[in-house]
């Protein structure tokens, strides 16, 4: 009978371990699993945008800053390649260690308006010779 208890306690003890190992991958405020996939759909979008600059001819000056910001965005994918394997980013992943996620976010997002602005004019006129 003792063996049986002690079985199940084991048991019961492997299983809370194995709960716990798979909470903490798929917590996307911890840094982890789920948390490196975001941050690597990331860099895969600024690889895109690297290679969508490298296709825009500046004939503008618009189309020119359009392709260097593009172009400038892309160089973070190495970084968001870099930083999931080797987990820079574990501390700054914790909802109590501050705002430089947060900040982080913002700036992308506010690097992005002028980059949405000049598509719109970039790609809306070729569209509109077309017609």
């Amino acid at each position: 009978m003792n063996e049986k208890i002690a079985r199940a306690g084991s048991l019961i003890v492997s299983i809370t371990v194995a709960v716990f190992a798979v909470c903490m991958l798929i917590d996307f405020s911890k840094g982890g699993l789920i948390f490196n996939y975001d941050l690597l759909g990331y860099g895969f979008m600024a690889l895109s945008t690297f290679f969508t600059g490298l296709t825009i001819e500046g004939r503008s000056k618009a189309d020119k800053v359009l392709k260097w910001l593009m172009l400038i965005h892309g160089i973070f994918f190495i970084a968001c390649l870099i930083m999931p394997i080797t987990g820079v980013l574990r501390q700054t992943a914790d909802v109590d260690a501050g705002k430089g996620g947060v900040n982080a976010l913002e700036c992308w997002c506010a690097y992005f308006i002028p980059v949405g602005v000049l598509s719109y004019i970039h790609f809306g006129d070729k569209h509109r010779g077309e017609n």
